[in-house]
């Protein structure tokens, strides 16, 4: 039997929701880049009058979002292998908030932001 099993298994638990969300975030900002190219193509097809080109916003914020998902995913598995060496560490420890989670918070909420903003000047133009 593994020691700590419990422990072990709810910290992979915890790397592979983050794993999630950062893949998620990851194919949002694919989307978003290339449903701009898809609108571009469209009204290309049918032949509409004035033919938007693609544009460097849409590319800016796929490509951030995806840049996102990197610092995310390194920051999950930063996380996760100290939680692991900690867990088979027997010395006693205090819970202290690390640093990791911080910044994989931060990360989020700046996503959330870009995305506010992103969306602000799409409904504006």
């Amino acid at each position: 039997m593994i020691e700590n099993f419990t422990n072990h298994a709810a910290n992979e638990r915890t790397y592979l929701a983050w794993i999630r969300t950062a893949i998620a975030i990851m194919a949002l900002g694919f989307v978003i880049e290339k449903f701009d190219l898809f609108l571009v193509y469209l009204s290309r097809r049918i032949g509409a009058g004035e033919t938007p080109s693609s544009s460097a916003q849409a590319e800016i914020v796929g490509l951030v979002l995806i840049l996102l998902s990197l610092g995310i995913l390194l920051g999950a598995t930063v996380r996760f292998l100290l939680l692991k060496r900690r867990i088979d560490d027997p010395a006693p420890k205090a819970y202290a908030s690390s640093l990791t989670n911080v910044i994989l918070a931060l990360l989020l909420t700046l996503l959330c932001v870009f995305v506010l903003v992103f969306l602000y000047h799409q409904i504006a133009l």
